[in-house]
């Protein structure tokens, strides 16, 4: 098979990272052209056997991936390929111990902790010294543009309407601001607590939990149209992280439900790659409106 410029530069960037000729030709170093982009470059790699904490799926066999872009973890061998995709602000540490030739690398990140055995040494060395550069740069970047402008909001001022209209219902749309300003739009299912929080859950490698990453403040409609009656809430978004809270969320959200050719599980559950993430939004406010009242 004829080999490509992509190809080649990949396969020369993964040696320069600290890849050995040996690495540089596994199943997923092989797949990885198919990953990265024309304009994205490998500056750290370290592979071995992984095991990735967080409900994420293990196996024996894996890579880590730093671009000048992104992290990529990547499993791939003949009929089987997982990848997950992360920013350098969800990472919260990175750790390498060594013994004898080979190294243990662990990738702490906000979503789940990916754990490297049998790592080259010097790949391993080199993976850690680009993280924790991209770590102190990400740290020192604004997260927003100085023109951006981010809305204060009142806090508590969710009405006895908004709150029993929020109760009786069980979709909406999560809007959410990424680290450059632009606004995401998903509709999701979701439930409250006794105290007026709001959960929400999807899974790790998706823009809203991204966004939640770096910018908390959400917004969140929920509306019925048959009776033009609507609730605009405003907030701040959290990672759940009690197991039992989380535990009970994800149990009510991921049943089955109604839809036109049947029962069937929400959307969310089709998304097999990554970790499932509970969203709870405390509400800062939250406007009912009922547009039937106003003809």
């Amino acid at each position: 098979m004829t080999t490509t410029t992509h190809q080649q530069r990949i396969h020369d960037e993964l040696e320069k990272a600290g890849a050995s000729s040996y690495g540089a030709h596994k199943f997923s170093s092989r797949y990885l052209p198919q990953v990265i982009h024309e304009d994205e470059h490998i500056k750290a790699a370290v592979y071995g056997r992984y095991k990735a904490e967080g409900g994420l799926r293990s196996s024996s066999a894996g890579m880590l991936v730093a671009t000048d872009k992104r992290i990529i973890f990547i499993d791939h061998k003949p009929g089987f390929t997982t990848t997950d995709e992360l920013t350098y602000d969800v990472v919260s540490g990175v750790k390498k111990t060594t013994s004898g030739l080979f190294s243990t690398l662990i990738l702490h990140t906000r979503i789940a902790d990916y754990v490297i055995r049998f790592a080259n040494e010097s790949g391993a060395a080199k993976f850690v010294r680009y993280i924790e550069t991209r770590r102190l740069e990400t740290e020192a970047r604004p997260t927003v543009p100085a023109t951006v402008a981010m809305p204060t909001q009142p806090a508590g001022t969710a009405d006895k309407q908004a709150l029993a209209f929020l109760k009786t219902h069980d979709t909406g749309v999560v809007s959410t601001v990424d680290r450059y300003g632009n606004v995401h739009g998903a509709a999701v299912y979701y439930c409250m607590d006794d105290a007026a929080r709001v959960y929400v859950t999807t899974k790790a490698s998706t823009q809203k939990a991204r966004d939640v990453f770096t910018h908390q403040q959400v917004a969140f409609t929920v509306f019925e149209e048959a009776k033009e009656q609507t609730v605009q809430v405003n907030g701040v978004a959290n990672i759940v992280t009690d197991a039992a809270k989380k535990a009970s969320v994800l149990k009510e959200l991921t049943t089955a439900r109604p839809y036109d050719n049947g029962k069937r599980l929400p959307p969310v559950t089709t998304i097999h790659e990554d970790a499932f993430v509970v969203l709870q939004i405390s509400i800062d406010s939250a406007l009912y409106t009922d547009y039937s009242q106003r003809q």
